[in-house]
């Protein structure tokens, strides 16, 4: 049966572990927490700066009602602006307009603090993309101002001086914007490359929509410096509406030039219109012709109605055709000049659209690229689209011309009396009519272009200026503190589970291999300060009383049913060292202290140590003698311990035999130990070691019970697992493990337990104290083995 059981969980074992080791526990909180606060205190600050904007979709009432007509717009789509927004192209703008090439610090305590309103410039006026930042210093004189790189000194006394640095030229200037004087302050100017600023700053800066619906966009920046966010946020904001604002006044342009060539053409048909009817009425001698009213006039009159407009649409149609063939493949095509086609107008804007999409791209992706090579095939295909479309419309355009004209015939023939000048009149009048129309027509659209191109709309509306919050984001000290406190609790833990990871000596009863072992747990000798037992048999010193529980539990494994002969209790180990002899004299001196008859026996014939454990000189005469001899007599081995106690006996080993394992197993040895059996209560046989050595498995039958020393940190896991192999093979039999010099006992130490119990008995007074001992007198009158 399993006498000892650990009562140990994990947590607490592991809590016990961290206590054991509070010394490094607390330099390591200690030097974490201080580094901690140190890189809290070195590193710049992080503010959090935001901007929100509003993208306007349609015109808000005030605007003229010509662009609701002319210039079409989609709906808003929040996810492209988002990308126009943080687009290369427009940070790069962003970097020329504010010259963020060049960032500014001043010497501080601690680190190197960035600064933006300053009382110069520098400004790269070429770049080297190979090469590395360029650091340069800015020192002042009382009469000048030094530029320094390193390796070369620059003196400037100008207010504008352009210097070449590196393989690259700078300017540098006084920034007039800045009201601070000169200080002798050190500066430091680091110049780096457009590449790496424009993707240093694409990474400090997000843009969402405030709502999954909503047309309104945060924009916001991390940066160490305040002033330079704001700056570049705002920035951003303006930029972004003005490249918007150019895409507009594109499309205006476009349809200006169109609008002004028309124009000129019209003019020149307009006059020659003009003239035709002159000459005609000249020839003919007209003045003012009398309508001859009726029915049928009236409905002439409408017929002649429906052929001016569709000859209208025809003209129109025309007109847009041949501005589609004359202008190059990639020109915007003239949209709403008054088409009545629906779809045809559709297709164009579409076109527009497309051909200003592909020319935004293309500022940034070559030709080659998929999305360029996607956007002319989309912009072929929508051009094929279109003349199809015009050629169609004017097929259905001249169908339908001819049915009016023959329906025009139809009217005219009911009215022969009509005289033929008036007809012929009516024809030069309807042509200068519709050229007349559509000259008045261009002129409205001109004039509408030119007054949207003056005063194009904005397209965003600012929400709320770049802010920035009053407290860093960074550093955070609390998390910057948690994160040293975590790591100097992670660090000790991690070097402690890696010792254990990497030992291989046992710890405790709660290793694996004692656990799987299956094999009864006797209990711990644990590490003491001072190791002095049974200087009498009323000793009650922290060694004694151990021994004396250690007793206790032995006499639990051993059989009950025993009770005519004395109990043999073997005790051996795996190697040398593990404290089987100590353990062998004190389990002997434990069952002497209560008036037992024992016997120990030294049957470690190999490297003896009893002798030397106990104490006593003796002539060199013992159980090898014995065993090696046909006279001997047992009588003649035993020795009295006079030193300590009267019932306790020794047999020592002797001399030291070439042969112990042929004496240990010529049978005399368990003749001699069954007659002594009969004789003492106990026999305490301290055996060799059992790696490479045979002997205690010469005479391990013997045993009721043997006692197998394994001591903490000595005795490999290895080894255990042999000694566990060799209670499966039967090889030693009744076996129990008993743990040396370990340092905790469930967790506590032991002396702790023990300490504390002799100061509460001081406590107990004289009565409490001579009652305990009348009760141990007690305990010693009986037979443990009952």
């Amino acid at each position: 049966m399993e006498i000892t059981k650990p009562k140990n969980t994990e947590f607490k074992t592991q809590v016990d572990r961290i206590l054991d080791n509070w010394k490094a526990f607390s330099i390591s909180l200690i030097i974490c927490l201080a580094l901690s606060f140190i890189l809290s205190k070195i590193k710049n600050p992080v503010y959090f700066t935001e901007t929100k904007i509003q993208l306007i979709e349609k015109d808000n009432g005030t605007e003229l009602p010509v662009n609701s007509f002319l210039f079409k717009t989609s709906n808003i789509n929040i996810e492209n602006n988002v990308e126009t927004i943080k687009s290369k192209r427009l940070l790069r703008k962003v970097a020329d307009s504010l010259n963020l090439y060049t960032k500014y610090f001043v010497e501080n305590e601690t680190r190197n603090v960035e600064v933006w309103n300053i009382p110069f410039r520098i400004k790269p006026l070429t770049f080297n993309h190979t090469k590395e930042p360029i650091t340069l210093e800015i020192r002042w004189t009382d009469s000048n101002i030094i530029l320094s790189d390193g390796a070369d000194e620059y003196n400037l006394t100008s207010r504008k001086n352009i210097v070449e640095i590196q393989g690259i030229k700078i300017e540098f200037a006084r920034n007039i914007d800045c009201t601070y004087p000169l200080s002798k302050k050190t500066y430091i100017a680091v110049i780096n490359s457009p590449d790496k600023t424009i993707n240093e700053l694409s990474q400090k800066i997000a843009v969402h929509a405030v709502g999954e619906n909503s047309d309104i966009l945060s924009i916001t920046l991390k940066d160490n410096n305040i002033a330079k966010s704001k700056a570049v946020l705002n920035a951003m904001v303006d930029i972004f509406n003005k490249d918007i604002q150019d895409d507009k006044r594109i499309v205006l342009s476009k349809t200006l030039e169109f609008i002004n060539s028309r124009l000129l053409y019209l003019g020149d048909e307009v006059t020659n219109v003009d003239n035709q009817k002159k000459e005609y009425k000249e020839d003919q001698l007209l003045s003012y012709l009398e309508a001859d009213a009726g029915q049928y006039i009236d409905k002439k009159s409408r017929s002649e109605d429906l052929v001016f407009n569709t000859q209208t649409q025809i003209q129109l149609s025309a007109m847009l055709m041949e501005a589609a063939r004359n202008n190059p493949s990639e020109s915007l095509i003239p949209e709403n000049i008054g088409l009545e086609n629906i779809e045809l107008n559709g297709l164009i804007a579409i076109y527009n659209k497309t051909l200003l999409k592909k020319a935004k791209t293309a500022l940034t992706a070559g030709s080659s690229h998929p999305l360029i090579v996607a956007m002319d095939k989309e912009i072929e295909t929508l051009r094929r689209e279109i003349y199809v479309s015009i050629e169609s419309y004017l097929k259905q355009l001249k169908v339908k011309l001819l049915q009016l004209k023959s329906n025009d015939r139809i009217q005219s023939e009911k009215v022969k009396k009509v005289p033929a000048n008036e007809k012929r009149l009516r024809e030069i009048e309807r042509k200068q009519k519709t050229k007349e129309d559509l000259y008045l027509l261009l002129l409205q659209k001109k004039e509408e272009a030119s007054i949207s191109y003056a005063a194009v709309s904005p397209s965003v509306k600012i929400i709320d200026y770049a802010e920035t919050t009053p407290q860093p984001i960074e550093p955070n000290k609390k998390i910057y503190l948690l994160s040293g406190f975590v790591l100097g609790l992670l660090l000790p833990t991690a070097y402690l589970k890696l010792k254990d990871l990497l030992e291989t000596k046992i710890k405790s009863f709660t290793d694996p291999v004692f656990k799987h072992s299956g094999i009864p747990l006797l209990g711990y000798i644990p590490k003491l300060e001072e190791i002095s037992a049974f200087n009498d048999k009323n000793d009650r010193s922290l060694s004694s009383e151990l021994f004396r529980i250690l007793i206790t539990n032995i006499n639990f494994l051993l059989d009950d049913n025993n009770q005519e002969a004395g109990s043999v209790i073997l005790v051996t180990s795996s190697i040398a060292g593990e404290g089987k002899t100590f353990t062998s004299k004190n389990i002997a001196f434990a069952y002497a202290s209560y008036d037992k008859k024992v016997l120990l026996i030294g049957a470690d014939l190999r490297r003896p140590k009893i002798e030397e454990e106990l104490g006593i000189s003796y002539n060199g005469f013992g159980l090898s003698n014995y065993l090696n001899s046909k006279s001997l007599e047992a009588d003649t081995l035993i020795k009295k311990d006079s030193t300590n106690f009267n019932n306790l006996d020794i047999i020592f080993p002797g001399v030291i035999p070439p042969n112990p394992s042929q004496l240990l197993s010529n049978g005399k040895f368990k003749d001699l130990v069954q007659e002594l059996k009969k004789i003492y209560d106990y026999i305490i046989i301290d055996c060799p070691p059992t790696v490479y050595i045979n002997d205690t498995f010469l005479i391990s039958d013997l045993a009721n019970l043997t006692i197998y020393l394994t001591r903490v940190g000595y005795t490999d896991t290895d080894i255990v697992q042999y000694s566990n192999d060799l209670a499966k093979d039967g090889k030693i039999k009744n076996m129990a493990y008993l743990l040396n010099y370990a340092n905790k006992v469930n967790g506590v130490k032991y002396d702790t337990y023990y300490n504390g119990y002799q100061k509460t008995e001081k406590k107990q007074g004289f009565l409490m104290c001579w009652l305990s001992k009348i009760q141990q007198k007690k305990l010693r009158g009986k037979t443990w083995r009952q």
